[in-house]
């Protein structure tokens, strides 16, 4: 019995949604770093009431990015386990059908 294309379990949707995670997480990091960047700049020249409203916003704001940075993270190594279960799947059905061919 030879294996069809169809039997094996496709792990190219699962390794893109690995790489958007990567990107995702890589362009929040660095918007983070940019809004902190720019808060403490804007210290230089504004300093009064307004920018310290300005400056808390900014940190919520900052640390919500980074709690979906984690969140995103675990994800990734979520689907980093399934594609590792899938390619052991796959491995296990084309040593199957190699025995019963």
């Amino acid at each position: 019995m030879a294996i069809t294309y169809d039997a094996m379990v496709q792990i190219d949707a699962i390794n893109t949604c690995i790489n958007t995670c990567g990107e995702i997480i890589k362009t929040l990091k660095e918007e983070s770093s940019n809004l902190e960047n720019g808060i403490k700049n804007a210290h230089k020249g504004w300093n009064d009431s307004k920018y310290e409203a300005a400056k808390k916003v900014v940190d919520q704001c900052s640390n919500n990015l980074k709690a979906q940075v984690q969140t995103i993270e675990k994800a990734q190594k979520t689907l980093e386990d399934l594609s590792k279960k899938v390619k052991e799947y796959n491995e296990y059905v084309v040593e199957v059908s190699d025995t019963n061919y």
